[in-house]
């Protein structure tokens, strides 16, 4: 074995001079002559107190950092370090049956001598020296005064000097100087003074000296030195909360603070000998939730340092109450700690499961130490410390050997390694000098300082590999690294030694790195690397000049189309302006036509009816000049309505009124109202039908106008003695209309232009017909709308032929269920173009004769009228039709004419609908909000012939809707029929009450209504409290709708209809029983007598007992009667 020396100055304490021996060589080297007297000759040794190397040493070397390089002779180069160790460490290794392991060591004391007592886990007690030399070992051999048991887990020296040790298995021992042997204090079951248990895990003396001994399972024992007694505190003896003691530590009081496995924190008072426990409660702050004390330490300020397992360590400041805790999110090395000892007043050092923690108090501050350090590998193990305060070191026991230190010396190192980059790497690969990579040499030479490379842009990915000139501690470096151009601050990485770069953009980049020596003192100088990225063709200066000039040419193309598109949309502007000035010009156009076309209609109204009226009264009139006033009149009223229905077609608002109709009858129709000019100009006039019965699905409204000006051209076009034929054809599944003439003809460059609006022909071959030009725009509009079509073919000067084909039942023209139960639509446009037969108005006398007494109270005097117009002119001439027939009742306006209704209740309204003010439909539609009027039929007389407009009469509530100018006869009949149906009910109804036959005819509707009424009042005859309101109720109408139908039924008001039907059943009683008129009487719920006689009277025309006599006999005696009599029919 070669030893190696350390030559120091006395002096200086500078390295002088190093020195070798092996086998009496000496070899040595010196700066400079000085006496031996000067110096100082260290050995140095390794972890195991043993020379360095077995091989010689060939050279010596000392750098500039005083470190000490050897040169052997086989092993290479060592390296001793100038800084000196921090922790020494001692181990040892022992053989077992099972493997090679690491002596443990726990219960540690040292001796007056200061010599050091460490207890071991198997292999007894060491006594050594603080260099580490074992100077005795003491084994459990079996020899009398020795140990008995090899597992030594604590230790402790008294205040006199006397050495402790606790065993796991076999009690305490006391340590005899005098003859160097052991006395033992074990646990005897037969004796109750003995020790409490044979595991022994702390040793303690109070200021009173006494010895307090924890035990695992005997709790705490306390001993009487003069008997050799212990006495035991169990929690099943004493206040204390478990059996397992591990800490022990006294305050000023002299109580004792007690760390327990389980228990947690305890507190004896020694005076009254009660335990008191802390930290135990977690709703009350800091919390040891494990309940496990290994360790304990009381310093002179009264702070109680407790050391856990899993909890940290807890500052408990005794007199202010208030406690500290430190984890390792504080920087703890671990939460686990197995022993405490103080360095000084502000600085504690713990010993954990991961290394050692020096705690300053005063800053908080925590340094940790572990493996790197010089520390033992392994976990330290409770209780295992001892300190020399004379000599100023300490030690920590743990299960792979023991540290010994001295913690002034322990201070950090102000050594500053330098960094060097030392490679790169490109996509994992590292980049040796010279190599190419993609046909280019990236490193021509060795990476030094402030190096420059360069990257392709295929070079995305690489990494930069750096380390620091610590030889000492390498492994300790630690490093931060920033590249200037990414990062806004250094990226401190620890003990990494390589940094990444993924994807970094095109650009200039410096990449610096900077070190820290074993204890984190950072140096600022750096080393860099300088790093370029070449950038991808598509971001070179060419590519953005390509960009620019692209992007500019953009622009300009851009500019010129918004100067185009600015241009274009103001031309659009321009001509949206136009058309829409042109469209409400051809509007007010249109809406003064549609004014005027209104306005016409009421004095046309005043001039065809007395017209009308000359030619059938007065015979002596001249006829042939009436005949044109009123043909004419007839002709001016045509136009007007194709103005209106024109102004409908152009804005697409005119609906389909579809239903299923008789097309020869309706074709037969219109060419009627042709036989007259016919036959004025000698025009041979025929209508060909090939088939009788066939059946269209359509608006016979819109075909008759279409076919209605298509025959009235051909007749306008064909001269005299010409001829004009309307054919009707089946084919299938459509049908063809032709109109053909043997007239001038139209020009074969006319074309389709025939059908447009306001369209007339120049033809100087024929003089203006007149007209509007709208007449083959609307045919045409409303042969398309039926999804047909409409064409024509013509020969100047031999004439023309229409053809108009039509769908029978076209898939997309859908009847409505109300419009598939009719056959045959009313076509307004000809009824005014017609002159309809005469209508009988008022009543037969035989109908007058069958009244009985309710009829006849109903039909005293003549029925009310009540005329509503604002035009004076009409209101007189629509009085002196009624006035004969009809009390009456005039009104100027919708206003007066709501009040008359209210005053008067008349039998019938005839109104005007468009008038200043409240206007007819507003007027009807209040009325039928009335209850008490609600019942009135009203007729309403307008100037419009539109659907829409009469369905807006009827929405209002009006009876019946009649457009102007009207034919007189046939209103009358119109306001006769409605009061007949009217009466026809109400004669029904009182044929029902009064148990009598009639023929009078009925809707199904009403007779079923009646008949529901009859059952539902019958069912609670004999309730008097029955009233409308239940009525309405059973019968599911709301109340307002069945006064009104009702009184439509009737004539009588709710409680009236109730009596009647209560009547009618006193009536059924009276003939088929014996009960008397009473009876009678309370049995369909009357109660007074004479209120039931005077109605009965009333309706029957008869007295009750005149009744009974009149039928009670022939029914009652001879027959039994039928329920079925009595029945509603």
């Amino acid at each position: 074995m070669t030893a190696i020396f350390i030559c120091r100055s006395l002096k200086t304490g500078r390295v002088n001079c190093w020195s070798a021996f092996r086998t009496a060589a000496f070899t040595a080297w010196t700066a400079q002559q000085t006496a031996p007297e000067n110096y100082l000759f260290e050995q140095v040794k390794n972890t195991r107190n043993q020379g360095i190397t077995q091989r010689s040493v060939q050279s010596l070397f000392l750098d500039k950092d005083d470190n000490i390089w050897l040169g052997t002779y086989g092993e290479g180069v060592y390296l001793i370090g100038s800084i000196p160790e921090k922790f020494r460490l001692f181990e040892k290794k022992v053989i077992d049956s099972r493997a090679e392991t690491y002596l443990r060591y726990y219960g540690m004391c040292t001796d007056r001598a200061g010599n050091l007592w460490l207890g071991t886990d198997g292999d007894g007690i060491y006594k050594a020296n603080s260099s580490g030399q074992v100077l005795k070992h003491y084994r459990a051999d079996g020899r009398p005064g020795s140990i008995t048991d090899g597992a030594v887990i604590s230790a402790y020296r008294d205040s006199g000097g006397n050495l402790w040790f606790g065993t796991y298995s076999r009690g305490l021992f006391l340590y005899n100087p005098a003859n160097d042997s052991f006395t033992p204090f074990n646990n005897d079951p037969g004796k109750p003074g003995s020790l409490p248990a044979n595991d022994v895990r702390v040793i303690f003396e109070d200021s009173k000296k006494t010895i307090w001994v924890g035990t695992n399972g005997g709790g705490l024992a306390r001993l009487d030195r003069r008997t050799g007694n212990f006495t035991r505190f169990i929690p099943s003896s004493s206040s204390i909360n478990s059996n397992d003691i591990r800490a022990i530590t006294e305050d000023k009081k002299g109580n004792l603070w007690i760390g327990t496995y389980g228990g947690g924190l305890n507190y004896l008072d020694t005076g009254t000998m009660q335990f008191t426990q802390f930290f135990n409660n977690p709703k009350k702050g800091i919390h040891l939730s494990n309940k496990i004390i290994f360790s304990l330490y009381l310093d002179a300020r009264d702070r109680l340092f407790v050391g856990s397992e899993g909890n940290g360590l807890l500052l408990y400041d005794t007199n202010r109450k208030t406690a500290v805790q430190y984890l390792e999110k504080n920087g703890l090395a671990s939460n686990v700690i197995n022993a405490i000892q103080p360095e000084s007043t502000d600085k504690i050092w713990v010993s954990t499961n991961k290394g050692l923690s020096r705690i300053d108090l005063s800053t908080s501050k925590i340094e940790n130490f572990d493996q790197s350090d010089g520390l033992q590998s392994g976990q330290f193990n409770p209780g295992s410390v001892l300190h020399n305060a004379k000599e100023g070191y300490i030690c920590f026991g743990g299960t792979e050997g023991w540290n010994l230190f001295y913690p002034k010396q322990i201070i950090t190192s102000k050594y500053k390694p330098s960094v060097l980059v030392t490679g790169i790497q490109l996509f994992g690969k590292k980049v040796e000098v010279g190599s190419r990579q993609n046909g280019k040499v990236l490193l021509n030479e060795p990476i030094g300082d402030k190096t420059r490379i360069t990257l392709e842009p295929d070079q995305s990915v690489f990494s930069i590999q750096y380390a620091a000139l610590n030889y000492a501690y390498p492994e300790k470096s630690q490093f931060a690294y920033k590249l200037e151009g990414l990062d806004a601050d250094w990226n401190y990485v620890q003990y990494e030694r390589t940094a990444t770069y993924r994807y970094l953009p095109a650009g200039d980049y410096e990449f610096r790195v900077k070190s820290a020596n074993q204890d984190g003192v950072w140096s600022e100088d750096y080393s860099s690397l300088y790093i370029r990225i070449l950038p991808p063709w598509y971001q070179t200066w060419w590519a953005y000049l390509l960009y620019v000039t692209a992007v500019g040419a953009m622009i300009c193309y851009y500019r010129k189309y918004q100067d185009r598109q600015a241009k274009l949309k103001y031309e659009i502007q321009l001509a949206q302006f136009e058309t829409q000035k042109e469209k409400e010009l051809n509007e007010r156009k249109i809406s003064y036509f549609t004014n005027i076309s209104h306005e016409f209609r009421t004095p046309l109204t005043l001039i065809i009816n007395p017209v009308r009226e000359l030619l059938k009264n007065d015979p002596n009139q001249d006829a042939a000049n009436l005949n044109i006033i009123h043909r004419n009149a007839k002709r001016l009223l045509s136009l007007v309505d194709q103005l209106l229905l024109f102004r409908k077609a152009d804005q697409k608002q005119d609906e389909l009124n579809l239903g299923v109709h008789d097309l020869p009858m309706l074709i037969k129709d219109v060419f009627q109202c042709f036989m007259h000019q016919a036959e004025q100009k000698n025009i041979q006039y025929e209508f060909v039908c090939e088939k009788e019965d066939l059946k269209i699905t359509a608006d016979i409204e819109k075909l008759e106008i279409a076919l209605f000006n298509l025959i009235s051209n051909a007749i306008k076009f064909t001269p005299d003695h010409g001829r004009v034929t309307v054919r009707l054809s089946d084919e299938g599944e459509q049908v063809e209309i032709r109109v053909e003439d043997t007239g001038i003809g139209i020009p074969a460059d006319a074309g389709d232009q025939i059908f447009s609006v306001f369209h007339q022909y120049p033809d100087q071959r024929a003089v203006s017909k007149g007209g509007f030009g709208i007449g083959l725009f609307l045919a045409k509009t409303f042969v398309q709308n039926h999804f047909g079509e409409l064409t024509y073919s013509s020969r100047p000067s031999e004439g023309t032929t229409f053809k108009m084909r039509l769908w029978k039942n076209h898939p997309e023209l859908k009847l409505s269920k109300a419009e598939e139960n009719h056959l045959h639509h009313f076509s307004v446009f000809l009824e005014e173009l017609s002159v309809p037969d005469m209508v009988p108005s008022g009543e037969t006398d035989s109908e007058a004769e069958n009244a009985k007494p309710v009829t006849e109270q109903l039909n005293a005097k003549k029925p009310t009228m009540l005329i509503v117009d604002d035009d004076e002119e009409m209101l007189k001439y629509l009085a002196g039709m009624f006035q004969e027939q009809y009390r009456l009742i005039e009104a100027g306006s919708g206003e007066q004419g709501l009040q008359q209704i209210k005053k008067h209740a008349p039998d019938i309204v005839i109104s005007d609908v468009m008038m200043g003010g409240m206007s007819g439909i507003e007027m009807c539609s209040k009325m039928k909000e009335d209850m008490a009027v609600s019942h009135i039929p009203v007729v309403l007389l307008t100037a419009s012939s539109s659907l829409e407009s009469r369905l807006k009469g009827i929405e209002g509530g009006a009876d019946d809707y009649i457009s102007k100018p009207f034919d007189k006869d046939l209103l009358m009949a119109r306001v006769t029929s409605i009061l007949k149906n009217r009466n026809d009910l109400q004669k029904y109804f009182y044929n029902e009450i009064t148990l009598q036959s009639g023929d009078t005819k009925i809707s199904p509707e009403y007779k079923e209504f009646l008949q529901r009424c009859i059952a539902i009042v019958e069912s609670h005859i004999t309730n008097p409290e029955f009233n409308i309101k239940v009525l309405a109720s059973e019968i599911g109408m709301s109340h307002s709708t069945l006064y009104n139908r009702i009184k439509s039924i009737s004539g009588q008001s709710t409680n009236g209809f109730i009596r009647f039907i209560r009547l009618r059943r006193a009536a059924e009683i009276m003939i088929s029983s014996d009960m008397t008129i009473m009876e009678t009487a309370e049995q369909v719920g009357i109660n007074d007598i004479k209120y039931f006689r005077e109605q009965f009277s009333n309706l029957f025309g008869m007295k009750p007992s005149e009744y009974i006599k009149k039928y009670r006999k022939p029914f009652h005696r001879k027959h039994s009667l039928s329920k079925e009599i009595f029945k509603p029919k």
